[in-house]
């Protein structure tokens, strides 16, 4: 039995449907009703995350024997993280360059007065080229990271998709050279 190092967290829980199942936003799906769950995490919760982040395939009689627990309290553990939305959801990991989508850049885009981050944040996120949608502040309103196969389908993806959203401003792209490191992992 682990000792309870009280941290605890919130979740954002949808109200209604998959209860596992979160908008990249952070706000919750669109159309759904969420409320804040207060959920406290101990050491064995951590370890099992942890676990479930190397690789979510991981059988829970295998988590229970690195753990020392029985399968079925560390089946009841995440589902109970699943619940409350600390776990998300499960992922398969695809080499882009297995799909020839090698080319990484990162847009800043600004907008106008009047833009409505919520629009924008929707439209952003609808793109299938876009990876990763940030509202920042500072001298640009969003952080979007894309992954497209070349130069060329970068230029259509900027032209034909991400500047004739309405109230994009402007927009300035860096391309990614190289990457020295790349995780979807969260501190444990």
């Amino acid at each position: 039995m682990s000792k309870d190092n009280g941290v605890s967290t919130e979740a954002d829980v949808p109200t209604g449907g998959d209860a596992g199942a979160r908008a990249d936003t952070g706000d919750g799906p669109p159309g759904k009703e969420t409320s804040r769950v207060s959920f406290s995490l101990d050491d064995t919760d951590r370890m099992i995350l942890s676990q479930l982040q190397d690789n979510a395939r991981v059988a829970n009689a295998e988590i229970a024997r690195r753990v020392g627990l029985t399968a079925s309290a560390i089946h009841h553990r995440i589902r109970k993280m699943e619940e409350v939305g600390v776990i998300r959801g499960y992922t398969t990991l695809v080499d882009p360059a297995a799909l020839d989508v090698r080319l990484v850049s990162f847009v800043r885009v600004q907008t106008g007065q009047n833009a409505r981050a919520p629009e924008i944040t929707a439209a952003l996120s609808a793109i299938p080229e876009v990876q990763e949608v940030h509202r920042v502040v500072g001298e640009d309103c969003f952080f979007v990271k894309v992954r497209v196969r070349d130069p060329q389908a970068l230029a259509v993806l900027l032209d034909d998709h991400i500047q004739t959203i309405p109230n994009v401003a402007t927009t300035k792209t860096t391309i990614v050279l190289t990457t020295a490191k790349e995780s979807l992992r969260v501190p444990v």
